[in-house]
Formats: structure tokens, C-alpha cells, sequence
């Protein structure tokens, strides 16, 4: 009974490595990928410029199942030929003037005004 029980835990002890080899393997090649992408070294400008080019140049992105890019495609279609229809009938719209309030006229004070002449003596001019 122990030489069976040694046995099967050294399978559980097999498989159990069996899998941890798998998984170190796995991080080491991130690890490898992680490292090299840290060795590059650049000036933020060039990475910019770089960036910049890269923003002219159109490129497809890869999309990863089919069924997505069918569905984007037409919708970039679909967008695209609204676009067109309403870029013609839409004007650019101007900003609406406000109307200047009137300024009651108010007669000026003067001997020679017939309009002063007509009022009674006691208003005075603070009060038109």
C-alpha cells in the first residue's frame, strides 16, 4: 500500500511540474518580449514624429474574427453616405444679431427747444 501510494503521488507530483513547466514557459517567452521592447531607446520626438507618419499613412487594422469586420465595413459605409447627403444641405450657421433697444428720445434742454417752452415751470430737467 505505501509503494502504491508513493507511486501515485510521484504521478501527482509528474503532472503537477507538467503544468508549472508549461506556465514558466509561457511567462518566459512574455518575459523575453517584455525585455526586448525595453531595450529600444528613443527620444520621445523621434517617437512622436514616428507617430505622426504613421497618422497620415492609412492602415487597416486587423480585426481578429470576420463576422466584426462585416459588420464595422458596413457600418463605415453607412456613415459615410449620411455624411455625403447632409454635408450639401446643411449651411454654416451664423450668430443672430441682437436687436439694439430704441433710445426714447428725450428733448434737450435748451431756451431755444419749443417743446420746453410748452412745459409748466416747476418740472425740472431730472425729472423728464
Amino acid at each position: 500500500e505505501e509503494e502504491e501510494e508513493k507511486r501515485r503521488r510521484r504521478k501527482k507530483n509528474k503532472n503537477k511540474n507538467k503544468k508549472r513547466r508549461r506556465r514558466t514557459r509561457r511567462h518566459r517567452k512574455i518575459r523575453r518580449r517584455r525585455r526586448r521592447r525595453r531595450r529600444r531607446t528613443t527620444t520621445t520626438r523621434k517617437r512622436r514624429r514616428r507617430r505622426r507618419k504613421r497618422r497620415r499613412t492609412r492602415t487597416r487594422k486587423r480585426r481578429r474574427t470576420r463576422k466584426k469586420r462585416r459588420r464595422t465595413r458596413t457600418r463605415k459605409r453607412r456613415r459615410r453616405r449620411k455624411r455625403r447627403r447632409t454635408r450639401t444641405r446643411t449651411r454654416k450657421k451664423t450668430k443672430k444679431k441682437k436687436k439694439k433697444k430704441k433710445k426714447k428720445e428725450r428733448p434737450v434742454y435748451s431756451a431755444t427747444n419749443p417743446a420746453f417752452l410748452l412745459l409748466p415751470t416747476n418740472i425740472y430737467v431730472t425729472q423728464i
